[in-house]
Formats: C-alpha cells, structure tokens, sequence
C-alpha cells in the first residue's frame, strides 16, 4: 500500500494547483493608466506634466510587475489595465486579462463568467478620508501609507481576508529594485507582493501569523 501511496503523492504534487485559496484560482492585478489625468493635462496644454505623468505611469506598472513576477508564485497572476475594470467585474476576460508583456493571455484559468478570483491594486481602499482640494491625497488612521488593496471579484472585502496589505518599515536592500517613487507628482510602488502570498497562505491556514496586519 505505501508503495503506491508514495508515488502518486509525488504525481500529485508534480501537477500544477489550479487553484490557490479557498475556491479562488488567481489574482488579478490592476494596473493604473492615469488616463484621465494625463488627458486633463493635456487638455490644458500642460505637455511636460503629461509627459511626465505618462512616463511615472509606465514605471510603475513595469515595477509592479516586476514585484510579482519575481515574488509571488503562489497561484496564477494576471494583470489589467484599470480602464478594463468594468470588463473584469463582468467577468468578461477576453483581451482584457495581460501576462507580464502586457500581451492578452490566451488560455487563462479563469474563464468568462468565472468569478473565482481576487482584484489587488497598489494604494489605499476607495473608503479612504479623501482631502477635497487633492483628490490623490488622504487623511486617515486607518490607511497611514500607501498599500495593497486586496478585494473579491465582486470589489468588495473578502471575509477573514485582510483587504489592506502595507509595510511601515524600511524594505530589504535586496526589494530595492521594487521600489518606485515619481520625482513630479505622489505616486509611487513598494514591493508587497510577497506579503500578500504569506497573508494568502494565513487566510488558509498553511502557516502561522508571519508579517504584521493592519
């Protein structure tokens, strides 16, 4: 009987999991374009700070990627653009969901009209205290930095899952390379995409409380 049990153990744990946590098999990441306020920018004549805004744009998504691709490998990851984001909450994938190029994917794991997945984005929860003369600026206990905004497909908080993910200590030299700050407006990425595989990995249980929650 151990004879057999051990091998198909090990077939077993050859075969890439599908899904990661709890029923869900991946995480999407939004990304965000500033479409709009690179348009208003532009509207206004203003091209250096369109410029300039376009140029932080593209950074910080080629960083956030960079964060994932090279520190999460818990489940599946997939990126979109937020402008696709009524697409994704409609669960239509087709042309929407990207791989680390920014290329469509074409044989994801999820499927249209599956909603066995998470949204994440890079800043703090739409429920933020929002400062009415700067709308990118905030003011809340809550939300003291900038972090990782974990939601259901449905946008909304997921039960005993923690829906804001940030590190109040200096990063690891070695995270350096993740790291991306706008020298023109307040935009900016730190890596936490391994402290959303180990909250991941406390929401099912596999490991004890490692990294401090908000």
């Amino acid at each position: 009987m151990k004879r057999i049990a051990i091998p198909v153990l090990i077939l077993l744990l050859s075969i890439p999991a599908t899904i990661c946590f709890g029923q869900r098999k991946a995480v999407l990441v939004k990304l965000a374009s500033h479409k709009s306020r690179i348009a208003y920018f532009e509207s206004k004549g203003d091209l250096q700070n369109a410029a300039y805004l376009r140029k932080d744009a593209n950074a910080i998504i080629q960083t956030t990627i960079n964060d994932f691709e090279d520190n999460f490998n818990y489940c599946e990851v997939y990126y979109f653009i937020d402008t696709n984001l009524y697409k994704v909450l409609a669960s239509k994938f087709d042309g929407v969901l990207l791989d680390r190029d920014l290329k469509p994917v074409s044989n994801p794991v999820i499927k249209n009209g599956d909603t066995k997945f998470l949204i994440v984005y890079y800043g703090v929860p739409e429920d933020a205290e929002v400062n009415k003369i700067d709308s990118t600026s905030y003011r809340s206990i809550r939300y003291p930095n900038d972090g990782l905004v974990v939601l259901g497909h449905d946008y909304k908080r997921v039960k005993r899952l923690d829906h804001f993910i940030f590190h109040g200590f200096p990063f690891r030299r070695t995270m350096k390379a993740y790291i991306y700050v706008s020298k023109h407006f307040a935009l900016d990425y730190k890596p936490l995409a391994e402290y959303l595989q180990e909250n991941l990995k406390i929401y099912n249980g596999f490991i004890k409380h490692k990294y401090s929650r908000y």
